[in-house]
């Protein structure tokens, strides 16, 4: 479910806002107090996707996803404290470019070109296009997925 959402603000498809709640520790307790539940609106969410090729042919993607975002619900009241804030927006940020990264690759997987990279490279690269055949090379896109997350303010608190 978590991937779902994450990878419709990947691709730009979302509603008015969105919410994932995320799992903070390592521990395998099912405890509340592990978990944060983020909400961004459609205005606080940024995407750059910078597609490159090399010299050799190779396509390369690059998708940078910004994300600010309201705290509704969290573990800890020290939202407020700038310095806690900036401890969980890199935390969130490493764990939802991990979970960017496994989304791709099930995409290439599935053969399944989300981002229309090939689009992409019919408008910009159509000498490199008309070399590919892109039911095999989409698999080789090396994508270099980052979400930045930043907590804007906190709403309800536990």
């Amino acid at each position: 479910m978590r991937q779902s959402v994450l990878f419709v603000l990947l691709t730009e498809k979302m509603g008015k806002s969105a919410r994932i709640t995320q799992k903070l520790t390592n521990e395998d307790s099912p405890s509340t107090s592990d978990y944060l539940t983020i909400e961004v609106s459609n205005r606080k969410l940024k995407r750059d996707l910078k597609v490159t090729t090399d010299k050799k042919g190779n396509v390369y993607a690059h998708i940078k996803l910004q994300l600010r975002v309201i705290a509704l619900e969290a573990p800890r009241d020290n939202l407020y404290k700038m310095e806690e804030r900036k401890k969980l927006n890199k935390k969130l940020s490493k764990q939802l470019t991990k979970e960017a990264k496994q989304i791709i690759k099930k995409l290439q997987k599935a053969n399944y070109d989300a981002f229309g990279i090939g689009r992409n490279l019919i408008a910009y690269h159509p000498e490199l296009w008309k070399t590919k055949n892109w039911n095999k090379d989409y698999a080789k896109v090396k994508f270099k997925p980052e979400v930045e997350v930043n907590i804007l303010y906190s709403g309800v608190l536990k």
